[in-house]
């Protein structure tokens, strides 16, 4: 009779907040991007991310407030790619307006891109855009920062007010 050495389940597991709870990760396939061709280096650090739940898309742009080394990277407009949970690529976004502040997800996967002069465009995974304005506080004093929800989002002006 042969015996069989099976491996208890929980001896791959993790230990997170001094063993008060585990986690087991498992990889499932490698991510198919390719960073270098963004411009922000080799790992997420140097990026602006945006998830879509559910595993959905991802979008990435340089993150231009974040030092990178300088090699062969060459420096143009900002660029946004969008990729597949998996990493293929779905779309590539020019971005010819002013500096990006957030990016982020609605429910029904349209891409949301804010910008430091308060414009919001929704971009649909083909490209094509709808422009926004969150009014004209926020293009005369600036958005500083903003949260991006699935149903909206909230912005901090340059005044230290928020919009919504």
């Amino acid at each position: 009779m042969a015996e069989f050495l099976v491996e208890h389940p929980t001896t791959s597991w993790e230990a997170l907040n001094n063993g008060a709870v585990f986690y087991s990760r498992r990889h499932l396939y490698q991510m198919q991007w390719n960073l270098s061709s963004v411009g922000g280096g080799s790992d997420l650090s140097g990026y602006i991310v945006a998830g879509a739940r559910f595993g959905g898309p991802i979008a990435i742009m340089r993150d231009n407030t974040k030092l990178i080394a300088l090699g062969r990277t060459t420096f143009t407009k900002p660029v946004i790619q969008v990729f597949s949970s998996s990493g293929v690529h779905l779309a590539t976004i020019n971005w010819e307006l002013s500096k990006v502040v957030s990016l982020g997800w609605t429910s029904s996967e349209q891409l949301v891109v804010l910008n430091e002069d308060g414009q919001y465009r929704l971009y649909d995974l083909q490209g094509t855009y709808r422009s926004f304005s969150l009014g004209s506080e926020a293009a005369e004093t600036g958005v500083m920062d903003a949260k991006i929800f699935e149903a909206g989002l909230v912005a901090l002006t340059g005044q230290m007010s928020f919009l919504e």
